[in-house]
C-alpha cells in the first residue's frame, strides 16, 4: 500500500500542519539540454504554479504576482544555473526582458503557507508563496522559449527548496 501511495496521491499530497509536500525522488534524475527544449509556439498560455512562490527584485520580495518579478527572476536564474555549469549566456538580455514585460498577465492565485524547519539555524523558515493560475497572453517565440526553461528549472525565492515549480498549460 505504501509503495502505491504516491500514484494515488498523483505523486503530491497534504502533510503536517496542511503543508503539501511532492515526492521529487520518485522520477529519475535526468539531465536535460535547455537549448533543446521545444518553443512554446502558442501566443497565450497558462502557468499553474503548484509549489509555493515568492519573488525579490532589489531587496524588494513579493509572494504576490508581479510580472516584472517573475521575467527578472526567470532570467536570472537561468543565467546564474548556465554559468554555474560552465555555459556561455550570450543572450540579448535587456532585449529578452523587454519582449516578456510585454506580455499581459492576468492571475488567479493564492498565498500557501509553508515553513521548512532549518536544523543549521534551530528555526522555523518561512517559504511561503503564491499558487495557482496565471495566464499569459503576447507571448513572443523568444518569451516562449524563456517559459518552457522556466518550467523545467523553476523560478524565484526558496527555488532550491522546492518553491517555483510551474507547468505550462496551452
Amino acid at each position: 500500500m505504501l509503495q502505491e501511495s504516491p500514484e494515488i496521491l498523483g505523486e503530491e499530497g497534504i502533510g503536517r500542519r496542511a503543508n503539501r509536500f511532492y515526492f521529487d525522488g520518485m522520477r529519475p534524475p535526468q539531465t536535460l539540454d535547455i537549448a533543446t527544449l521545444p518553443p512554446l509556439t502558442a501566443n497565450s498560455a497558462t502557468l499553474v504554479f503548484y509549489s509555493p512562490t515568492s519573488f525579490r527584485l532589489n531587496r524588494k520580495e513579493s509572494r504576490y504576482w508581479d510580472l516584472e518579478m517573475f521575467c527578472n527572476n526567470l532570467l536570472q536564474r537561468a543565467e546564474l544555473l548556465c554559468n554555474n555549469y560552465g555555459e556561455s549566456t550570450e543572450w540579448p538580455q535587456e532585449k529578452l526582458l523587454q519582449q516578456m514585460l510585454a506580455m499581459t498577465s492576468t492571475a488567479s492565485t493564492d498565498i500557501s503557507n509553508r515553513f521548512r524547519l532549518s536544523s543549521r539555524q534551530k528555526k522555523r523558515i518561512d517559504c511561503s508563496g503564491l499558487t495557482g493560475q496565471v495566464h499569459l497572453k503576447n507571448i513572443s517565440p523568444d518569451a516562449g522559449r524563456i517559459l518552457s526553461i522556466g518550467a523545467q528549472i523553476g523560478v524565484g525565492k526558496n527555488t532550491t527548496f522546492g518553491g517555483g515549480r510551474y507547468t505550462i498549460s496551452r
